[in-house]
């Protein structure tokens, strides 16, 4: 009997140091998988941040393009060059504020009120 005990004995520490490595290796795995990933989406960011930059600037360059012919058919067909320039710019600037207005609204909900007045709270041991 006492060499069955010995022998499972023998067995559960070589199991155990089993798990153990195979476990280590697995987290060892992990932060490989993990590391792999973080150079992945860094690559992926400077890919999208790239490909924005590069569709704004066409993006502006055809609306610069785009207003640019409504002024010159404006001017060509019914005003004169600078009150066609005018108007558009003040159609622009119309055009404008109700964005102003929506990013105003918005802009309140950047200052975290509702974390800032929790942790006054716990600050002040409410």
């Amino acid at each position: 009997m006492s060499l069955t005990i010995g022998t499972r004995t023998v067995r559960l520490v070589q199991n155990t140091r089993s798990f153990f490595s195979n476990a280590r290796g697995a987290g060892r795995d992990i932060v490989e998988l993990a590391k792999l990933e973080a150079q992945l989406a860094a690559s992926s960011a400077v890919s999208v941040a790239l490909f924005s930059a590069i569709a704004l600037i066409l993006a502006f360059t055809g609306w610069i393009l785009l207003v640019g012919a409504a002024v010159a058919w404006i001017a060509d067909n019914w005003l004169s060059l600078p009150l066609a320039l005018l108007i558009i710019a003040l159609v622009m600037l119309v055009g404008m504020v109700p964005f102003v207005v929506l990013i105003m609204r918005r802009a309140s909900d950047l200052s975290f009120s509702a974390t800032r007045r929790q942790l006054g709270s716990l600050r002040h041991g409410e």
